[in-house]
């Protein structure tokens, strides 16, 4: 007999525990964090058999909802949850998605810009239903809802997507000078946006800016990484500048023999033009202008041998003129083999090895070739022939990257340490020192301390929030890291070190299915070697497992 009651004390125990909603409902949150979608389901489908759940269940079944995107259901359960969360932002914010996705524009149309009345304050209504508006032609209905929220909201690190969105309703409505306003606004309060940049770039090379519009695609580029279409229009605008007057307006080309080459260039008749411009030059074999639109003749035909021996010859011959290893270097963007532009600036380094610029040519040549040792043997060759504290900290960072990225750690905390002397609120050296910590510095406290820095001096910046993900990985606060990296992995779909991050926190939540999924994703991603190796030793480890 005493058997049989012992048999019976641990299903007695489950009954308890099945019996307790609060206990049903945890469990299945604790599901949901660790990504286990079929587990979660099941525990809230055993939840909502009971007719008398309470309403902080069917605030998580929403959640649940809208992650698995079951948007038919949540319509479903609006009738009867519309009264409960009436006055309940997120939840009314859940519906109107609900419904976009369900085909029910107009009525989620109606639905949000009816919560901007009620909600002035909450960032994602008032954005939601501005972009509504403008989908609407409701711009200037738009900018009131915009405004209204930037004057009474508190000053938010967010707030600069408000910015964005009005420069781009300014440029719908073609007021070009007021567009180009707010988003310089936009970046002053977010610097590493991206978009920003870009739709700033396509204004100011619009308004005939070349030099502003040069450094928006650039710093694009520096954002976002390769982008063949946006490199190739940069060298075609570098040359355009190059070929325009001092006062920045274009050179009108009224000589005959040019005007001719240009014509041909255009009709895209590269044969024909490439020598209608060397018999101008045959003329006038110095003029600048004829020069530029041969090297951009060569690079339509993907004749990039003849660019490189042109540019290199004319360089030679003009040392103290930085046009032609400008040009030379946009070359690399523009599909030229990066070898042969290498080989190109190596000639030209060597007959002045003193030259700044053509040693931090090809140390970012060598970056993007994935030479490492290259790269930092012409970045510190380059450190050491300037005293401007601008390009010293950019360099000792590119420095200490490349330490890091070779393991010599060592060093890399000395180069981190000069840097500081001389820019301490620099936040990509502060992210790169709290991530040192994070991974191989074993300090967790001293990491997490160095990100808030970094972070408050860069707010928004991903990057940095992927230090604060492996820092809550570290800590083994893996739902944490989740809710983090899970949502900065879509944003930022090309960045391999995001998606391998991801990948481990899933593993660590003993979601494998998710964790083979994302390593696959950061293996399309990946750049470097370090991130092929890594992915393909996740990707090995989680077969087997």
């Amino acid at each position: 007999m005493k058997k049989v009651l012992l048999a019976f004390i641990p299903l007695l125990a489950i009954s308890s525990i099945l019996a307790n909603p609060f206990h049903n409902y945890f469990w299945a949150k604790y599901q949901q964090f660790g990504g286990n979608t079929q587990e979660t389901k099941k525990w809230y489908n055993h939840i909502f058999s009971d007719a008398n759940h309470s309403l902080l269940n069917n605030k998580g079944y929403l959640h649940f909802l809208a992650d698995t995107k079951d948007y038919k259901k949540i319509v479903e359960l609006m009738p009867k949850l519309e009264k409960t969360f009436a006055k309940d932002p997120d939840v009314q914010l859940t519906f109107v998605t609900a419904l976009r996705n369900v085909g029910k524009k107009d009525e989620a149309d109606k639905r949000i810009i009816e919560l901007s009345q009620a909600f002035k304050d909450h960032t994602e209504i008032v954005f939601n239903a501005a972009e509504t508006l403008v989908q609407r032609k409701e711009h200037k209905n738009a900018l009131v809802l915009l405004d209204t929220y930037l004057n009474n909201a508190p000053r938010r690190p967010n707030n600069f997507i408000f910015y964005f969105l009005k420069g781009q309703i300014y440029m719908q409505l073609k007021e070009f000078k007021h567009a180009r306003a707010f988003l310089q606004q936009c970046l002053e309060a977010h610097p590493r946006f991206p978009q920003g940049w870009l739709l700033k770039a396509m204004l100011e090379e619009q308004a005939g800016q070349l030099d502003q519009a040069m450094q928006g695609f650039s710093s694009y580029l520096e954002l976002t990484g390769p982008n063949k279409q946006i490199e190739q229009h940069l060298m075609q605008l570098a040359i355009k500048q190059k070929a325009s007057q001092k006062n920045g307006n274009v050179v009108v080309l009224n000589r005959p023999c040019i005007e001719k080459a240009v014509l041909l260039f255009e009709k895209k008749q590269y044969r024909a033009a490439l020598q209608q411009i060397d018999a101008c030059l045959a003329s006038n074999e110095t003029d600048p202008q004829m020069r530029l639109l041969k090297v951009q003749i060569l690079a339509a035909m993907h004749e990039y041998t003849d660019a490189i021996k042109n540019l290199v010859s004319w360089s030679a011959a003009d040392p103290n003129n930085l046009m032609w290893p400008q040009v030379l270097h946009l070359l690399s963007r523009a599909k030229a083999p990066i070898e042969k532009i290498i080989n190109a600036f190596t000639v030209l380094q060597s007959r002045q090895p003193n030259s700044l610029v053509l040693n931090l040519y090809l140390a970012d040549l060598y970056s993007r070739a994935d030479n490492g040792k290259s790269a930092l043997q012409y970045n510190r060759k380059a450190l050491a022939l300037t005293n401007d504290p601008r390009i010293k900290t950019r360099v000792l960072f590119q420095i200490a990257t490349l330490e890091y990225e070779q393991s010599e750690y060592a060093q890399m905390l000395k180069t981190l340490a000069i840097l500081e002397t001389i820019n301490s609120q620099f936040a990509p050296a502060l992210n790169l020192h709290a991530y040192y910590l994070a991974t191989y510095g074993n300090n967790l406290s001293k990491a997490d301390e160095l990100f808030k820095k970094a972070y408050a001096l860069d707010t928004g910046n991903p990057h940095i929030l992927d230090t604060k993900g492996v820092i809550l990985y570290k800590q083994k606060k893996y739902a944490q890291a989740l809710k983090l990296l899970k949502p900065l992995s879509e944003k930022m779909p090309d960045d391999s070190s995001v998606h391998i991050h991801l990948a481990k926190t899933y593993a660590k939540l003993n979601n494998l299915t998710d964790a083979r999924t994302t390593i696959e994703r950061a293996q399309q991603a990946a750049r470097t070697p370090y991130e092929h190796k890594t992915c393909a030793t996740l990707a090995q480890q989680w077969k087997k497992a």
